[in-house]
C-alpha cells in the first residue's frame, strides 16, 4: 500500500492505493500525513504517469475546489468487503453529485428493499469517503441519519455539494 497526500482547498486529503486500486480516502485535515515524496501541495502538479493515482488525486482536488465531480471511473480495491457491501458501494457511486437518497432507496437499488439497516451498517464502514458518497444517504424523513466521521462533516459535505450544484445549474 502506498499513501499519497494531496492538498485541496479544504486541507490535506490522504488517499491509500494498492495494486488493485484506491483502498481508502480520508477527509481533509490541517496537516499532511505522508512522506515528502508523496506530498502534492496545491502549487505542485500531479505527475500523469501515476495513472489511476493521478486521476484520483486530481478528482479529489477538483471536488474540494467546487467542481461537480463523479468518481465512477476510479478503480477501487474492495478487499475485506462482503459481496453485499460491494453492491451497496457500486449502486451508491451512481447517485449524482448534489443529490441525496434515503437508506431505504439505496436498499431498493441493491435489490434488498427491507435491508435499510444493513445498508447503514455497510456505509458506516465506508473507507472511500467522498469517492463512495455515503454522505448523500439520509433518512426517509429527510433528517441526516448517521455518519461515522460525525454529522457536522455530513452536513458540511451536503451543503457544499448543494451550493456547487446550484451554482452550476444557474449557468
Amino acid at each position: 500500500m502506498k499513501r499519497y497526500c494531496v492538498e485541496t482547498d479544504w486541507g490535506w486529503v490522504t488517499m491509500t492505493f494498492t495494486e488493485k486500486g484506491l483502498y481508502s480516502v480520508k477527509l481533509p485535515a490541517n496537516a499532511p500525513s505522508c512522506d515528502n515524496d508523496l506530498l502534492f501541495p496545491l502549487s505542485a502538479p500531479i505527475p500523469k504517469e501515476l495513472t489511476n493515482v493521478s486521476l484520483a488525486l486530481e478528482l479529489i482536488r477538483l471536488y474540494f475546489h467546487g467542481e461537480p465531480v463523479m468518481f465512477d471511473h476510479l478503480g477501487l480495491d474492495y478487499s475485506g468487503y462482503s459481496g453485499f457491501a460491494k453492491t451497496v458501494f457500486s449502486q451508491l457511486r451512481k447517485v449524482p453529485f448534489g443529490d441525496a437518497i434515503s437508506y431505504k432507496e439505496l436498499a431498493r437499488m441493491v435489490g434488498k428493499e427491507n435491508a435499510s439497516r444493513a445498508v447503514g451498517t455497510v456505509l458506516k464502514g465506508n473507507r472511500f469517503l467522498v469517492v463512495v458518497p455515503c454522505h448523500r444517504v439520509v433518512k426517509s424523513n429527510g433528517s441526516l441519519g448517521g455518519f461515522a466521521q460525525g454529522l457536522e462533516w455530513k452536513r458540511k459535505l451536503l451543503f457544499w455539494e448543494s451550493l456547487v450544484k446550484e451554482t452550476q445549474d444557474a449557468h
